[in-house]
């Protein structure tokens, strides 16, 4: 197989800094105003060598920036400009785990409208909202196949190029009251990302998830059965001798998607190189290459993180 592109391997780098537990629980902190280590600490609920790690990948990076504060051996963690795009990321992913526990979140007050705020995802193009039944996959005459780097990334677990495992722990901990981790770790668990990727792309029968994904039948099986468990995805008969399904993303799934694929524009957004891999998922209603972005739905204007208040 062709070894994998600088590009693919940034994806695969930035979703392994973001896309987990801890990590998101921080951001979402520090949107909220948090900026000290102690004040983290007792509203994560991470321990403290967990934070510390996190909080140092997060300055590594350049999504944090570390700053004296007024006690002479401790710090402050402010966003830099880079970290602060991560807003809209933070929001789907803020309701993405309400959806998941059936708790409403801590609602936010968007200053700009004085409403409450609720997330909305539209076309960067058109304006216009975006539904799934809108959204289709297209193979364009240039540019690269979307498929094809697809396969190609899923390499990056196979060869232990990635820092995700193979298998994760959420099928450990998919029982039990604790549902936040479980988006997390579905989120984190590389197998599970891409077949929420390959359905984005309208991948949807067992047959065509094992010749792109190159996953083993069982490791697919129990990926799709986990899927259905937790109201990701539905399963539709096409075919009765012998019995064939199609798999398609429910409205939860859907969520777990446009999340992802926030993620996959700020990761490419900040790479040099990022311009030359074009998203090959179409608007339909308007014909440009899907690029979404989140707005408040009572006014229709993006919010910044000062505008966002905690009611």
């Amino acid at each position: 197989m062709k070894a994998p592109s600088h590009i693919l391997q940034t994806i695969a780098d930035g979703l392994d800094l973001i896309a987990n537990r801890w990590t998101l629980s921080i951001l979402q902190a520090a949107f909220q105003g948090c900026c000290r280590f102690d004040d983290f600490l007792s509203q994560t609920g991470i321990s403290r060598a967990t934070l510390s790690r996190r909080l140092e990948e997060l300055t590594h990076h350049k999504i944090l920036i570390k700053t004296p504060s007024d006690h002479p051996r401790r710090f402050l963690y402010v966003f830099s400009e880079r970290g602060l795009e991560l807003l809209n990321a933070s929001l789907l992913a803020r309701e993405l785990e309400a959806a998941w526990s059936g708790q409403a979140p801590r609602p936010l007050k968007h200053t700009s409208c004085g409403h409450a705020f609720k997330a909305k995802l539209i076309c960067q193009h058109c304006k216009e909202e975006l539904h799934d039944k809108d959204i289709t996959w297209q193979q364009l005459a240039h540019g690269r196949d979307e498929l094809q780097e697809l396969n190609q990334l899923q390499a990056l677990s196979i060869n232990g190029q990635g820092k995700r495992p193979r298998e994760s722990a959420v099928f450990k901990n998919s029982t039990g009251d604790n549902k936040q981790s479980i988006v997390a770790n579905i989120i984190g668990d590389r197998w599970c990302l891409l077949i929420i990727i390959a359905n984005l792309l309208k991948v949807e029968r067992f047959d065509d998830f094992l010749k792109l994904l190159n996953i083993a039948p069982s490791t697919l099986n129990a990926r799709l059965k986990l899927f259905q468990e937790q109201g990701l995805m539905v399963k539709q008969q096409y075919q009765d001798n012998p019995p064939r399904f199609n798999y398609q993303l429910s409205k939860k799934g859907l969520m777990a998607g446009r999340f992802i694929s926030e993620l996959r524009q700020w990761i490419l957004a900040g790479d040099e190189q990022g311009k030359a891999i074009g998203s090959q998922l179409i608007h339909k209603t308007c014909g440009a290459s899907l690029q979404q972005q989140l707005v408040c739905g009572h006014c229709n204007e993006t919010p910044q993180s000062e505008q966002l208040f905690s009611k």
